[in-house]
C-alpha cells in the first residue's frame, strides 16, 4: 500500500479530547485529519506531512501531548483512496471463507449488514477501510449495546485494551490483551484464561491440558518435583510420579477453585498467573 505516492504524507498520535483535536486541525493550513478515533483522550491524525506536524506543534502549546509516527503515508484519508480500488479488485481473486459470528467494520463503527459477505456491499466497505477514519469508539459502543461485556485483544500489544477501558468507564467490563509486546506469550495466554475463570466464565480447557497432564481413571499425574509436601514447605526430592485424587476430574468443565489449586501446585510459571488476576 506505501507504495501509493498519492498517500504519502505522515500520521501522529495525540493525546488530548477529540474535541480539543477537532478544533486544533480547523486552524492548520493544509490537510489533516482524525484518522483513529481510539478513546476520548487519545485519536490519531492524518494528512499531509507538513500539516501533520503544524497540528503537533499547535496541540504541543496547549499542553497536550504529540507523537509524529515513522509512517509516510497517510493512512485512512482520502488520500490513499487509490488503495481501496485495488482492493475492491480482489474479490475477483480471494475468496472470503463462510463467517459464523457478527463482525464490525471501522468505516461505519457498527456491524456488516446482515447480507454480506459474498456480495459485492461486502467488498465495497472493507474497500474503504484503508481510506477510511476509523471509528473505534463507535464500534465498542455499538458492540456495547448489543451485550458485549467481555473485550479480548488477540493482535499484539495492549493499545486497544487500554482504548476500551478508556471509552467503556460507565459500567463494568472485563478487557485483557495475551499477546503483549514482553514476557511469554503462553504465560499471557494462561492469564487471560484465568481472567476469564475468575470472571465466571467456562473456557474449554480440554486443549489447554492436553499435553500438560495426564488424565487416566479420574485421576492427573503430577510430577513429585511440582508438588509440594503436604506437612512441609519444602520441596520433596523427584523420585517418581504420583497421582492426585479429585483434581479436574472433568477437564472441560473443571471450576475456577480446582484450578486455582492445580496451578498453585505447578511452580512459580503458573502460580504467577492466579496470583495477579485482576
Amino acid at each position: 500500500m506505501s507504495n501509493h505516492k498519492e498517500g504519502r504524507g505522515g500520521m501522529a498520535a495525540i493525546s488530548a479530547p477529540i474535541e480539543e483535536i477537532e478544533k486544533t486541525l480547523k486552524q492548520v493550513k493544509g490537510y489533516v485529519i482524525i484518522a483513529n478515533r481510539n478513546c476520548p483522550a487519545q485519536s490519531t491524525i492524518s494528512g499531509e506531512g507538513e500539516a501533520v506536524k503544524e497540528a503537533c506543534a499547535l496541540i504541543q502549546k496547549q499542553g497536550y501531548d504529540a507523537l509524529l509516527l515513522a509512517i509516510n503515508v497517510a493512512f485512512h484519508t482520502k488520500m490513499v483512496a487509490p488503495i481501496s480500488d485495488t482492493i475492491f479488485a480482489m474479490q475477483n481473486s480471494v475468496r472470503v471463507g463462510q463467517i459464523n459470528f457478527p463482525i464490525q467494520s471501522n468505516v461505519t463503527g457498527d456491524f456488516y449488514p446482515d447480507d454480506v459477505p459474498f456480495n459485492e456491499s461486502f467488498w465495497a466497505l472493507i474497500s474503504k477501510h484503508a481510506a477510511s477514519p476509523v471509528r473505534f469508539m463507535e464500534n465498542l459502543d455499538s458492540l456495547y449495546k448489543k451485550g458485549a461485556r467481555t473485550f479480548i485483544e488477540l493482535g499484539p500489544g495492549s493499545a486497544l485494551t487500554g482504548f476500551t477501558q478508556a471509552t467503556l468507564t460507565s459500567e463494568p467490563i472485563t478487557a485483557g490483551s495475551c499477546m503483549l509486546r514482553k514476557g511469554s506469550q503462553v504465560t499471557q495466554f494462561l492469564r487471560m484464561m484465568g481472567l476469564l475463570a475468575s470472571k465466571g466464565k467456562k473456557p474449554n480447557l480440554e486443549r489447554l491440558f492436553a499435553h500438560r497432564i495426564t488424565a487416566h481413571e479420574n485421576r492427573i499425574i503430577v510430577p513429585v518435583n511440582r508438588v509440594r509436601s503436604q506437612s512441609t514447605s519444602e520441596n520433596r526430592e523427584p523420585t517418581h510420579a504420583e497421582p492426585v485424587d479429585d483434581w479436574l476430574p472433568q477437564l472441560p468443565n473443571v471450576s475456577p477453585e480446582a484450578l486455582e489449586q492445580y496451578l498453585t501446585q505447578r511452580g512459580d510459571y503458573l502460580r504467577d498467573m492466579m496470583r495477579n488476576l485482576v
